[in-house]
C-alpha cells in the first residue's frame, strides 16, 4: 500500500503539476467577476455591444477515429485543454466533472451552456495516427449558438503539449480574454514530452476516472519508467 501511495504521489507530483493545473481550479478562477457590471454607458443610438463571454466549459471531444481503443487519448486531450484554459485567470473554466455528463448528447448549445452556466462553449474532436495528432475545435456562443471560431491543429506526439497550449491561446484570443505576460510564458513554456511516458499516464488517468484504481497503477508506474527524472 505505501509503495502505491508512492507512486501516485509522484506521477500526479509531475505530471499534473508541470503538466496540467488542477481542476479545482478550472471551476473556481475568476468566480468574483460573472456578477459584476461593468458596460460602458451607450447613446440610444450607439451599436449594441457583444455581451462579454467571461465563462467557458469544454464539451468532451468526439473520438473522429471512430477507434474504440483510442477513448482514452480523446478524453485526455479534453481534460487538458480544459486545464490549459484554466490558467487563464481572465477567463472561468466549468470543471471537466461537470461538462463530462454531456459525452454523446445531441442538444441545442444554448441548452447545455445555459445548465452548465457558461457563456461559450468549445466542442470538436481527436483524431490519432500513429505518432500524428489532429486536435479540431470550434467555439460557439452559448446564447445565441453561434459559431465564432473553428480550425484543427496538427502536431506529433512529443510536441502534445505546445498543441494543447496554442489551442488554449487561440480561445482565449477569440474570446478577448486578457492573457498576461506571465501566462503566456507559463503556455509557452511546455516542452516536448516523452510521447510513451504521457501516453501511459492519459491510460493510467482513464482508468482512474472510472474508479478503475488498481488497474490505473501499472500505467502510472510505466509513465514513471519511461520518464525517470520524476522519481525521487
Amino acid at each position: 500500500a505505501a509503495g502505491i501511495a508512492a507512486t501516485l504521489l509522484v506521477v500526479f507530483g509531475f505530471f499534473a503539476g508541470s503538466i496540467w493545473q488542477s481542476e479545482r481550479e478550472a471551476s473556481t478562477t475568476a468566480v468574483e467577476t460573472l456578477g459584476a457590471d461593468s458596460s460602458p454607458l451607450t447613446s440610444p443610438t450607439a451599436p449594441a455591444e457583444s455581451p462579454a463571454i467571461d465563462r467557458i466549459a469544454v464539451l468532451p471531444f468526439a473520438n473522429i477515429s471512430r477507434d474504440p481503443e483510442q477513448e482514452y487519448f480523446v478524453d485526455g486531450m479534453t481534460e487538458a485543454l480544459t486545464m490549459e484554459l484554466a490558467r487563464i485567470k481572465a477567463l472561468t473554466v466549468v470543471s471537466q466533472t461537470s461538462a463530462v455528463q454531456f459525452k454523446g448528447v445531441l442538444r441545442p448549445m444554448h441548452e447545455i451552456a445555459s445548465e452548465l452556466g457558461a457563456d461559450a462553449l468549445v466542442e470538436g474532436g481527436v483524431m490519432r495516427t500513429g505518432d500524428q495528432v489532429r486536435i479540431t475545435a470550434q467555439l460557439i456562443d452559448g446564447r445565441t449558438d453561434e459559431p465564432l471560431w473553428a480550425d484543427p491543429y496538427d502536431g506529433a506526439m512529443e510536441d502534445i503539449l505546445e498543441l494543447q497550449s496554442k489551442v488554449a491561446l487561440v480561445i482565449a484570443r477569440e474570446v478577448s480574454a486578457a492573457v498576461t505576460p506571465q501566462e503566456q510564458q507559463k503556455l509557452a513554456a511546455d516542452r516536448p514530452i516523452e510521447p510513451a511516458a504521457y501516453e501511459a499516464y492519459l491510460r493510467g488517468m482513464y482508468l482512474w476516472n472510472r474508479r478503475e484504481l488498481l488497474e490505473s497503477i501499472p500505467y502510472f508506474e510505466k509513465a514513471i519508467e519511461r520518464a525517470p527524472e520524476v522519481a525521487p
